[in-house]
């Protein structure tokens, strides 16, 4: 189970075997290649006896599922279900359609189309040549000033 396929341009169309472009595919030179994926094995999962509806079965058997996705603090949990399998593919998909998880994803394809972390786009932005402060001179009006040569 894989959601969450990050994908980027890449040059190469799809064709079959022979050669030729299967029937239903647009090519363009704008064709998308994965960036990176993540998959179950990528989370943590925990099973837990979900309780409410179902008498003893739900007492006695672990069949609520949680799943956490750790680098980006997503989780999905799911308990409709009597079946652990159904619960856990279920909890997957909440997981990956959190906000947490989104936002994420959107930073680590960033990070991988760039090569630079949000962390060295921040630090790039402020640079003191890249800010600018205005303070007032002695006639109360407003003036460019250097960081570098300025005291805050």
């Amino acid at each position: 189970m894989m959601i969450g396929n990050i994908q980027s341009p890449a040059p190469q169309p799809i064709t079959t075997p022979r050669g030729n472009i299967p029937r239903g595919f647009l090519v363009s030179s704008n064709m998308k290649q994965k960036l990176f994926s993540v998959s179950i094995h990528d989370c943590r999962v925990d099973t837990f006896r979900a309780g409410g509806k179902g008498g003893q079965n739900q007492n006695k058997v672990n069949s609520g599922v949680r799943v956490v996705h750790e680098p980006s603090g997503a989780v999905g949990e799911a308990r409709d279900s009597r079946d652990q399998l159904t619960n856990k593919r279920n909890a997957f998909t909440h997981m990956a359609q959190s906000k947490e998880f989104q936002a994420w994803v959107r930073l680590k394809a960033a990070e991988l189309r760039t090569g630079k972390t949000i962390e060295q786009h921040v630090d790039e932005a402020m640079h003191p040549k890249n800010i600018k402060v205005e303070v007032r001179n002695d006639k109360g009006q407003w003036e460019e000033s250097n960081v570098a040569t300025s005291e805050i």
